[in-house]
């Protein structure tokens, strides 16, 4: 059986050659029927050679064409493997370079992708933004004043951090992020209240700005960025050794410029959420702009790793157990989080607990129990998997030790018992007591559940 490649909702012609050697002289008749498959097919025209096949559904089908000289009919069978067919179609509009003049072009990027709607989208938008920029017709640009950035470190955060990272949002809004741009990392000695780094940003080039910077151990680097002519979104970052994976919230300490503001960035599937951790410059005028890490209460649990494709797990459940640990008498839900993010592992998403907490839960040691589940939309119950979670020293699931001088040590791994006939699950090294809810970072993977 001959065997085609089609793709959904995309009309499909089989290439059939037909002929009568007996030459009766009779012409020859075709029919086309469909034999199996999915969903149920469209011809254009079932009484000729070559019709054209439209199928709704991806999946194997089976055709049959039938060819008679009204004496002896003849049947053939066909297998077609019709794929799915992502499309996207995204605007661009290009303008001018800061100083130049010129009408702004937009254009519509339209792509297909048999892989996903992210392939897709990537192809639509590097379409429409080539294209947008090739039509663009601009004066020569005039150079302009200098725009500095200052990011100042504070006492009492996290001690494991050492680097902070600076990158911008280049496609996509605040909340529906489609691709982050990294410009680079500043290496930081320690966290003060010295400059972390500060950033003296020049137009060098039509379209591009360039970002020279130094930090205080006299580093040196040119970066390039896309160029202001609107909102610009820069999102700060920190960790360590090149992983940066904690949300860094900000203070605005001062703005030459007026409309400069900290906001937060949504999370998709190619990027990680930042709240309150983005700097959004309104125009390109020139100033100054300082901006500090922020302290306060954090509870954070880190999504940097997660289950594997074998494991029936798709959700994270945190509680808050009721009654003592071995013999609870019920579970107060915290969180429901879903395990199909992120799929950027340098910039793992960091959800804050301590949002979802009371300020009288925050003022008293709290107990907090970790378990996967399984969710069923139908019903919309999640269902537990008993010790599914353990948080264990330098693993995969660990608590950090880390905590800002003065904080008391921010946790214990402790097991509770499960109660069959409450529908408690058991939870062995799977509940982190927290004597002191200043301070608590909180990383777990999904690898050993099965």
């Amino acid at each position: 059986m001959t065997t085609f490649t089609a793709y959904l909702n995309q009309p499909f012609q089989p290439n059939i050659v037909a002929s009568d050697p007996g030459n009766t002289g009779v012409g020859l008749t075709y029919n086309w029927q469909q034999i199996s498959g999915p969903g149920i097919s469209i011809f254009s025209d079932p009484n000729i050679l070559s019709p054209q096949i439209t199928s709704p559904t991806p999946g194997i089908y089976v055709f049959q064409i039938t060819v008679s000289d009204s004496i002896t009919p003849v049947s053939l069978q066909i297998s077609v493997n019709v794929l799915p067919l992502f499309t996207a179609a995204i605007p661009y509009t290009a303008y001018c370079p800061t100083g130049g003049t010129g009408t702004p072009s937009t254009v519509t990027g339209y792509a297909s992708s048999a892989t996903s709607q992210a392939d897709a989208n990537t192809k639509a938008l590097s379409s429409g933004s080539y294209a947008a920029n090739a039509s663009l017709s601009c004066s020569e640009y005039l150079e302009l004043p200098n725009l500095q950035i200052n990011i100042f470190g504070v006492t009492q955060i996290d001690p494991s951090i050492t680097e902070i990272q600076l990158s911008y949002l280049s496609a996509g809004t605040l909340a529906n992020p489609i691709t982050e741009t990294v410009l680079n990392q500043l290496i930081v000695i320690s966290p003060t209240n010295q400059p972390l780094a500060f950033y003296n940003t020049t137009i060098c080039n039509p379209g591009n700005l360039l970002f020279p910077y130094s930090t205080q151990v006299n580093a040196t680097t040119d970066e390039m960025i896309s160029t202001l002519t609107g909102p610009i979104n820069l999102i700060v970052r920190a960790g360590s050794n090149g992983v940066f994976n904690f949300p860094v919230a900000l203070n605005l300490d001062f703005a030459s410029t007026t409309g400069v503001s900290i906001n937060s960035m949504a999370a998709s599937s190619t990027v990680a959420a930042a709240p309150n951790a983005v700097i959004t410059l309104p125009n390109n005028n020139p100033g100054l702009v300082n901006v500090s890490l922020q302290q306060g209460t954090f509870i954070g649990f880190d999504t940097s790793n997660w289950q594997p494709s074998s494991s029936p797990a798709n959700y994270l459940l945190i509680y808050i157990p009721q009654g003592p640990l071995s013999g609870p008498t019920g579970l107060a839900t915290v969180a429901a989080i879903p395990m199909g993010l992120p799929t950027v592992p340098a910039l793992a998403e960091i959800v804050q607990i301590d949002t979802l907490l009371s300020h009288t839960q925050l003022e008293s040691p709290i107990f907090l129990a970790f378990f996967a589940a399984t969710f069923n939309a139908g019903t919309g119950v999640y269902t537990p998997i008993a010790n599914s979670v353990q948080f264990t020293a330098n693993s995969v699931f660990s608590a950090s030790n880390s905590c800002p001088p003065g904080v008391l040590s921010p946790f214990n791994i402790l097991s509770m018992t499960g109660v069959s006939n409450l529908n408690i699950p058991s939870a062995s090294n799977g509940v982190l007591y927290i004597p002191a809810p200043g301070y608590a970072r909180i990383v777990c993977g999904m690898s050993t559940i099965n």
